[in-house]
């Protein structure tokens, strides 16, 4: 008989109430999961995503991009599921199995070193189980990165998809094959630095005639673009 625990326990008050406290304020959770203070472009993501469905990221590397996308992965996974009681299942994708790592490795980190969040994840023999690439909540969420390869992700389904260094060619596939991963309510995020200009993400971020700019009321299913360079 398997020893991970597949029930949802009673959580207590003081956790609920972090929790809904992060739920309303995503910048606080950046700021007290992952100690630090979120840059200008970091908070303006953090204050806004929840409302929107579709996110079109281009920045620089090194600006603090990954450690946005770990923690947008783990608010899904864990504050918005427990608050809104429902499950959300998040995939992370890349365009080398080491990035989608680093996304995921963030999201772990934050895990292992926030009491809050910690005892939420599934336990195995009384201690909670975060594996290299995959984390299990007690109330059937989850978090798993995909290696690029078309038989990692057929039959995945998922509420949100996070494919981040989305602008190299061998991604295309599985940027259209978003669509049939999540459910017509469900988030997609790309994010990159761009590489190759000729690119479904680049297609996508320049066609605001096919994937118009979010607008709430004319365009509620469209496409947010967010920009920063490096200084």
């Amino acid at each position: 008989m398997s020893s991970v625990v597949r029930t949802t326990p009673e959580i207590p008050g003081s956790v609920r109430f972090q929790l809904f406290l992060w739920y309303k304020d995503p910048v606080l959770f950046f700021r007290e999961v992952f100690k630090l203070e979120p840059y200008k472009y970091q908070a303006k993501i953090l204050r806004e995503f929840r409302d929107i469905k579709r996110i079109m990221i281009s920045a620089a590397s090194d600006t603090g991009k990954t450690m946005l996308l770990g923690a947008i992965a783990l608010w899904f996974g864990v504050v918005k599921s427990f608050c809104e009681r429902r499950r959300c299942q998040v995939v992370i994708l890349s365009g080398a199995r080491e990035q989608a790592d680093r996304v995921y490795q963030y999201t772990r980190e934050a895990l292992i070193s926030n009491s809050t969040l910690y005892p939420l994840v599934v336990s195995e023999r009384g201690k909670p189980k975060i594996l290299k690439s995959y984390v299990e909540f007690i109330n059937g969420s989850w978090i798993k990165t995909f290696a690029r390869a078309l038989t990692s992700v057929q039959g995945v389904h998922a509420d949100v998809v996070i494919v981040d260094e989305a602008a190299v060619k061998e991604l295309d596939f599985y940027i259209k094959d978003t669509l049939r991963i999540i459910p017509e309510e469900g988030v997609i995020i790309l994010s990159s630095s761009p590489h190759d200009y000729n690119t479904e993400f680049v297609r996508r971020w320049e066609d605001k005639i096919n994937y118009p700019e979010y607008d709430p009321k004319n365009y509620p299913n469209g496409w947010r673009r967010y920009h920063w360079e490096a200084d």
